[in-house]
């Protein structure tokens, strides 16, 4: 593992924090990535909202593509922070980023695991809402183990697979995954308030946030010896004091200067 503010990270604080640090002196090319997704959603599937009632089959598909292409754009995002986190990438670049899900060695398997998950959150949420929110905790980190196996083996596991890892995995941390999540609230009710506008600086942030979590909790489990070999020889980012100038408060955006 690669982080600049400490070897393990025990608190939603420390997450925080180390998300920070990575996306120091990067602000920019991170907001330009995250944003993508967001103006997507906002120019193309905002303004192709029907009455889902009165819709033909050719609207229904096309409404579907959209979703399809925004998710893969999260998704992108998401592997483009953990490639630079693992130091894989020597900077964010938004291009690559842009595409980095729609790869040939990812695309048609990533969209079975998406479509798998969500119709196994789904039948589990038509028991009791609990339940349903429980699976998605469970299986939230099985695109990340998917990218991984992939890099790591360039074998294709299937989706049932990943689920499963993803379960394993989050067995004894979906409740630090929760409080993760709940510590943005306060920054979400923000954006809010500011129209949206807090979110072009929050999205990367919670994103990075989330993916460190995974880094986090998954340690050097799906890291192949490669990386770990060029992890040792690569340092890209400064990680001497960073606590001198990033703060100790993990909500301090005083940073937000570097944009």
């Amino acid at each position: 593992m690669n982080f600049i503010t400490q070897d393990v990270l025990y608190t939603s604080g420390d997450i925080k924090r180390e998300a920070k640090a990575q996306l120091q002196g990067n602000w920019r090319s991170a907001v330009i990535l995250a944003l993508i997704p967001s103006l997507f959603s906002v120019f193309f599937i905002g303004t192709t909202a029907r009455d889902p009632m009165n819709q033909t089959l050719l609207e229904d598909l096309v409404d579907m593509l959209l979703n399809i292409i925004h998710t893969f754009l999260l998704i992108g995002v998401s592997f483009t922070f953990l490639d630079f986190i693992r130091q894989r990438i020597e900077f964010i670049d938004p291009l690559q980023g842009l595409i980095e899900a729609f790869r040939l060695k990812y695309f048609t398997n990533l969209l079975l695991l998406k479509i798998t998950k969500y119709l196994y959150i789904f039948l589990w949420s038509l028991l009791l809402v609990v339940p349903g929110v429980m699976k998605a905790y469970s299986y939230s980190q099985a695109e990340y183990i998917y990218k991984d196996i992939v890099d790591r083996t360039g074998v294709q596991p299937s989706a049932k697979e990943c689920l499963q890892e993803s379960e394993r995995l989050m067995k004894g941390h979906r409740l630090d995954l929760f409080t993760l999540h709940l510590s943005f609230i306060g920054w979400y009710f923000l954006g809010f308030l500011t129209i949206g506008i807090l979110f072009i600086w929050l999205n990367p942030y919670t994103t990075m946030a989330y993916t460190i979590f995974y880094e986090n909790i998954a340690g050097s489990s799906y890291i192949s010896d490669t990386d770990e070999e060029q992890t040792k020889n690569k340092v890209y980012r400064e990680t001497t004091d960073p606590y001198e100038e990033i703060g100790q408060d993990p909500d301090d955006f005083r940073d937000f200067e570097d944009f």
